[in-house]
Parts: structure tokens; C-alpha cells; sequence
């Protein structure tokens, strides 16, 4: 997993991209991840994606990455 204040948990996950499969990774967080949302921190994102490309050898841009927010309680 991701050391980060705001990564609550990682998993790998599949996508179909034009008939190919495609492995992502998922990374669930409590921070807001769309620009429409109140409280969204694109800093805050950029240094968890940046993590997270150093980590996936085969992975050279955010296309392979998935924000999930996840609301706490």
C-alpha cells in the first residue's frame, strides 16, 4: 500500500480497453477527486499519482490509475 495521510487502502483491478484487458490501480481516499467537488486538492492527488507511478513499473502515466473517494463515518 501507499504511505499517504489520505490512502485508505490500494488494489489492482481490470479494464477493458478496446477488447484488451488492462490491469489499474485503484486507490481509495477520502479526498475529494473531481474538480466539480467541494474541497478537491489536485496537490494533494498529483503526489499520491506520483507515489503510486513510482511503484508500477509498468505504468507510465495516470491512465492506469483510478481515484476512488470513499466517504467515512
Amino acid at each position: 500500500m501507499l504511505e499517504h495521510p489520505n490512502v485508505l487502502s490500494t488494489r489492482p483491478a481490470v479494464r477493458w480497453d478496446h477488447g484488451r484487458q488492462v490491469i489499474i490501480y485503484v486507490i481509495e481516499t477520502d479526498l475529494a477527486v473531481s474538480p466539480e467537488d467541494p474541497g478537491y486538492d489536485e496537490k494533494a492527488l498529483d503526489s499520491i499519482a506520483e507515489a503510486a507511478l513510482a511503484r508500477l513499473p509498468g505504468c507510465r502515466n495516470r491512465a492506469c490509475i483510478r481515484f476512488e473517494r470513499v466517504a467515512l463515518a
